[in-house]
């Protein structure tokens, strides 16, 4: 599992000091990152600059508000590689309240062209290592 927390600032609020459905897109991008940067396979591009990534789809289901000045935890607790495409299991709590749950879907294209490509071998071989220690409870 791969987790950020942060706490919820003004600009992420509404009037009502709700934080925006818009900001999970966000929260749930900032994981990914953080992601990529421990398993140490770049930011922005892969394979020398010729592979990026682009969101398809996010899917959230909202359980329970989270609020001002609240510390939210983003969690990414499952990642699936097909091919073109990476799928990320992800939930947002505050303290142990599960907030909001979802999945992340990106794919992978091709940066001169934005052709759909394949999952760079490096993040597919990275990503998976990572699953297995899951599986055996090392992570």
């Amino acid at each position: 599992m791969f987790a950020i927390e942060r706490r919820v600032s003004p600009e992420e609020v509404d009037i009502f000091r709700v934080v925006h459905f818009s900001n999970y897109l966000k929260w749930c991008s900032a994981a990914m990152t953080e992601m990529f940067h421990r398993l140490d396979v770049g930011i922005g591009s892969f394979d020398g600059d010729t592979v990026e990534i682009r969101v398809g789809k996010l899917q959230m289901v909202y359980i329970r508000s989270v609020r001002l000045n609240d510390v939210a935890t983003i969690k990414i607790s499952q990642i699936v590689v097909k091919s073109n495409r990476m799928e990320l299991s992800m939930s947002v709590s505050v303290g142990e309240n599960v907030c909001a749950r979802g999945r992340l879907t990106v794919a992978f294209v091709e940066a001169a062209t934005g052709a759909i490509t394949r999952c760079p071998e490096e993040l597919s071989d990275k990503l998976s290592a990572w699953n297995l220690q899951q599986e055996a409870g090392v992570v």
